[in-house]
């Protein structure tokens, strides 16, 4: 045997002894495992007791996850053969175990005989979507902030809906991946809010619980005034309505009441205001309001009271009496003219503080016949009565007199015969015979 035959012999006897050492890769928790789970890569390397100080390198398929230098210390006798544990925590790994299977080797020096271990890594479960609204109940054309938030490492995209309407969008990778989105715009009505991850290779698809956004509508106060108070029966009187929010103009119809009772509308606002006109107001005190009924963006509303008063229309009464001065037992004619010549009712006749009768109107005039009046002087008055919507009215006194029948006075005085005086000797009466 030549020298190097014999050192054939030896390096192949030396080469299958080191070809015993062999090493199994396993992982805790075994597979599978859910995408994110800590995970360890554990090495058992059996035949070699001189691993301490030798390098292990961990692979994952090509991509290496980290290295370690064997322990004498983490040699475990008592097993035939030997064997030798490393352990690589997921901790220390240059790259994160994405979902899918996974090929788990280690590489040693020297020959060796290797195992690999297969590792599936699943997709985590579905993360939690938040979703918030806020402020939630808002107002009409009140900001308000809408937030979905991924609490989780993830990537992918986020989608915020409003009625089936994507209204925020938002995608990327980290920690927390947001959408937020704020509007002014939500009209009044209640929102049905959604929002959806849309998963990634490692993540699957989840929603969030719905969140009802209530937008109310704008509040608003409503004020009424009248062209004035008090009026008179059959006057025309403006009502005065403003309708008003705290932003905005509202639009739509204003009623009317008096006493509870609707008696005119609905009227159309312009600008937020109306004017209507109402000349129907019966004689008496009338508590007025106004009532807004809305529209799509403002809250309905009632105004305040108003207090109309509206008085009977003011009269007037003249007395004429016929004729002026008549004489005793003469019969007077009196014509009692009341205007407006609209007002009904009565009239009542006044000698001084004696009554002389009565008479209804008839457009106006009221005519009271045969009177007598005594001799002497009379004050003649006229007292209209009043009705429903006239007040009363008295004329000014009409002076009356009646003077004493004219007398004629017949005197007889005797008769005398009246005789020259004679030319010579006194003078004397010869009655005539």
């Amino acid at each position: 045997m030549n020298r190097l035959h014999a050192f054939c012999i030896v390096a192949g006897l030396a080469r299958l002894a080191s070809a015993q050492t062999t090493i199994t890769v396993g992982t805790s928790p075994g597979s599978p495992i859910t995408y994110g789970t800590p995970v360890t890569v554990i090495a058992n390397i059996f035949g070699d007791s001189s691993c301490g100080g030798k390098k292990v390198d961990f692979y994952d398929g090509p991509v290496l996850l980290g290295a370690l230098m064997g322990s004498e210390t983490a040699f475990q006798t008592g097993f035939q053969p030997p064997v030798c544990q490393v352990i690589l925590a997921s901790n220390s790994f240059t790259s994160t175990l994405s979902a899918g299977t996974h090929s788990l080797s280690v590489n040693y020096p020297g020959p060796v005989t290797e195992t690999s271990a297969t590792l599936v890594v699943n997709k985590a479960p579905p993360t939690t979507v938040s979703l918030t609204a806020s402020p939630n109940p808002s107002i009409f054309g009140m900001p308000v902030e809408v937030t979905a938030t991924v609490s989780a490492y993830v990537s992918g995209i986020v989608t915020i809906q409003g009625g089936g309407i994507t209204i925020a969008q938002a995608s990327g990778t980290g920690a927390f991946l947001t959408a937020d989105v704020t509007s002014s715009t939500f009209t009044p009505g209640t929102h049905h809010l959604t929002a959806f991850y849309s998963g990634d290779s490692n993540n699957q698809p989840s929603s969030a619980v719905p969140v009802d956004l209530i937008v109310k509508q704008i509040s608003t106060t409503i004020t009424l005034m009248t062209s004035g108070s008090p009026s008179t029966f059959g006057q025309t009187v403006t009502l005065m309505v403003t309708v008003s929010g705290s932003s905005g103009t509202p639009t739509g119809n204003v009623s009317f009441s008096h006493n509870g009772v609707l008696f005119l509308g609905p009227v159309v606002l312009s600008g937020g205001q109306a004017s209507p006109q109402w000349s129907a107001f019966t004689v008496g005190s009338h508590s007025l309001t106004a009532s807004y009924g809305g529209d799509p963006t403002y809250q309905g509303s009632v105004s305040n009271a108003v207090n109309q008063v509206v008085n009977r229309i003011a009269t007037t009464t003249s007395l004429q009496a016929v004729p002026a001065s008549p004489t005793p037992g003469q019969s007077v004619t009196l014509t009692a003219t009341v205007s407006p010549s609209t007002a009904g009712g009565t009239v009542t006749f006044s000698d001084g503080a004696n009554t002389i009768g009565s008479a209804g109107l008839t457009s106006g005039t009221a005519i009271f016949f045969n009177y007598t009046p005594s001799i002497g002087s009379h004050s003649l008055i006229a007292a209209y009565s009043g009705d429903t919507n006239d007040a009363p009215s008295s004329s000014p006194a009409v002076p009356e007199t009646v003077g004493q029948n004219a007398t004629i006075t017949f005197l007889q005085a005797a008769s005398y015969l009246v005789h020259p005086r004679p030319k010579r000797g006194a003078d004397r009466h010869v009655p005539r015979t």
